[in-house]
């Protein structure tokens, strides 16, 4: 048995089974002379073809390497919006501006008045009613000048002729009631109303007016 060995690059070494026997003799043996002898052509222009048969990449390729972007050296840092941090809303009352809230109430009337307007202060009456006198008022049936004013609730007021509707006498304030002295009628102070007779009708009312701070009572 013999066997072929290359050394080099056209070198060739046979070997017997008696032993080496070396022989320098150039190659000069076509392709498929190479392929029946076991000779191989490591350096020749077939390498390339020899690689990519072998399964071996091509030189200058490496399918291993992953490829990392190229670095700008550009370091884009997130937009701050100038929050510290996610919107907390925790918050239970609503955001205080330093504003006060318009006053939607309305606003006090704008009392009239001329010649006759009675102006009474309002804590001239606040205590309770009392019986006046003003030339400038004449009762519609008796002609009395004699009247009163008194308080019907939180800024309201009411005034009523003094003389009794039965007789003319002129009445006499008892707590929440007008006393007749002459034949004991009786009316209710705060409506005019009668609450006893003899008397039939009620006592007549004057017209007034109040702003919060006085109270005025048309007297004619």
């Amino acid at each position: 048995m013999s066997h072929s060995i290359i050394l080099g690059r056209r070198w060739l070494i046979k070997a017997s089974g008696a032993g080496l026997a070396a022989a320098a003799l150039p190659v000069a043996c076509s392709s498929s002379k190479q392929e029946s002898s076991g000779i191989v052509d490591l350096k020749g222009d077939s390498g390339a073809a020899s690689e990519a048969d072998s399964g071996m990449p091509a030189t200058g390729q490496d399918s291993g390497t992953v490829t990392a972007p190229q670095d700008s050296g550009t370091v884009v840092q997130p937009q701050d919006s100038g929050g510290s941090g996610p919107e907390d809303s925790s918050t239970s009352g609503p955001t205080d501006t330093g504003t006060a809230a318009p006053d939607t109430s309305p606003p006090p009337p704008a009392c009239t008045t001329n010649s006759n307007t009675l102006v009474v202060p309002v804590s001239q009456v606040s205590g309770g009613p009392s019986i006046m006198m003003d030339s400038r008022y004449s009762d519609p049936q008796c002609q009395g000048n004699e009247f009163y004013i008194i308080s019907t609730g939180s800024g309201q007021y009411a005034a009523f002729s003094a003389s009794c509707t039965h007789a003319c006498c002129t009445i006499e304030i008892q707590g929440s009631s007008g006393h007749c002295p002459c034949h004991g009628a009786s009316f209710d102070l705060a409506t005019g109303a009668v609450t006893n007779g003899p008397a039939h009708n009620a006592l007549p009312s004057i017209p007034v007016c109040t702003d919060g701070t006085n109270v005025y009572v048309q007297l004619a």
